[in-house]
């Protein structure tokens, strides 16, 4: 908040991205309720990661009224499909995908860092969606290019701010794919 409110005495727009809010067990982590307090604060939201909608590119902003009506000066028309306004519509009427998805991966999410934990070398922290955050012994490229040689993409986290060269982000997936990358991180030597 403290960024949003240095931003608004400066006439500068914040843009937080929400694309994974869907996946997030509370939905009080996100900041929507703000947008009215904050003129400058504009919100992105993606249906393309949550409802599984990958390639379709569909998602929505939420914003202050002035800055919905600059983009909609500047945007081009028929800037969405209507593959894509058909698929939407479709993934806002189906709740109970969402919650499946949110049951299947919390309860992954669970397996994976209580497997992790059993391995020396590793530390999970705690996360929010689908990814989960490890520390390692190892350096992240030398697991990355290890993974990968079994066909498990992860992300070498060691670009993202405050972390360094010991950190790797996984993806939850289904249990078959959690349990090979289980099995390869037990054996990464």
């Amino acid at each position: 908040m403290k960024i949003i409110k240095i931003s608004k005495k400066k006439s500068t727009i914040v843009f937080v991205d929400e694309t994974f809010i869907e996946l997030v067990p509370d939905l009080n982590e996100s900041i929507i309720k703000q947008v009215k307090k904050f003129p400058n604060l504009f919100i992105l939201r993606s249906m393309t990661k949550s409802f599984g909608l990958a390639g379709i590119r569909i998602g929505y902003g939420i914003a202050s009224k002035p800055i919905i009506f600059t983009l909609n000066k500047l945007k081009i028309p028929w800037n969405v499909s209507g593959l894509a306004q058909y698929a939407a519509g479709a993934a806002l009427c189906s709740t109970s995908y969402l919650d499946k998805t949110k049951k299947i991966i919390k309860k992954e999410s669970l397996y994976l860092k209580n497997s992790i934990a059993k391995i020396v070398g590793f530390e999970c922290h705690d996360a929010a969606a689908n990814f989960i955050l490890i520390k390692t012994k190892q350096k992240s490229k030398t697991i990355q290019k290890k993974l990968l040689k079994k066909k498990i993409l992860i992300r070498d986290a060691s670009t993202f701010r405050g972390l360094n060269n010991n950190y790797i982000r996984i993806a939850v997936k289904t249990r078959k794919e959690n349990q090979k990358l289980v099995k390869a991180l037990m054996n990464l030597k």
